[in-house]
């Protein structure tokens, strides 16, 4: 084989790989892609599940407080 040829067969081998790699970063920038999608997804959904929490622990508030109420009726009526 001579110079030539091996520096060509050299550079098809390269080029060859140079595309590889180009295909492999393409695939991973798709899977990535898809990863911060999801991600967004997920993010929206516990802003979602802490705003029901919220209401829960509110509403569980406001039982508390009137259980109170009618515990401290019944005190006051009893007397």
């Amino acid at each position: 084989m001579t110079e030539g040829a091996s520096l060509s067969s050299s550079r098809a081998t390269l080029c060859e790989r140079l595309h590889e790699l180009q295909k492999c970063v393409e695939a991973k920038d798709r899977l990535i892609e898809r990863q911060c999608i999801g991600i967004q997804k997920l993010e929206h959904q516990v802003v979602v599940l802490r705003a029901e929490r919220d209401a829960l622990l509110r509403d569980i508030d406001r039982l508390c407080l009137q259980l109170e109420v009618i515990d401290l009726q019944r005190l006051s009526n009893g007397r």
